[in-house]
């Protein structure tokens, strides 16, 4: 029987930015948003309701690409379902790129 393993990885942001279009003009998510997580810490993010929380995890999970700034996991780009990182939603939703037997 063999135990698998789970590889820890840095997580940087750079400069992030995430506009959206808003009805009186565009709304930044996330503005100048830079971190950097080391591998194997325990990060927690914490805040009201609208704050950026869940866009930044999109973001740091390759859900959702930032409008600017840079994104690394590992020292890499992330893509959603490349496997390097997972991401438990508050609400079960199904992901776009996985079957149906896969979701």
């Amino acid at each position: 029987m063999t135990r698998s393993t789970i590889t820890q990885r840095d997580v940087s942001l750079d400069s992030v930015r995430v506009r959206f279009a808003g009805r009186g003009g565009a709304i930044d998510a996330l503005s100048d948003c830079t971190l950097h997580v080391p591998a194997g810490s325990i990060t927690v993010i914490i805040g009201p309701n609208g704050c950026g929380k869940s866009t930044l995890l999109r973001v740091i999970a390759g859900l959702l690409p930032p409008t600017s700034g840079s994104v690394s996991v590992g020292g890499a780009q992330p893509r959603a379902g490349d496997g390097r990182v997972a991401l438990a939603f508050q609400q079960p939703r199904l992901v776009p790129w996985r079957s149906t037997l896969e979701n």
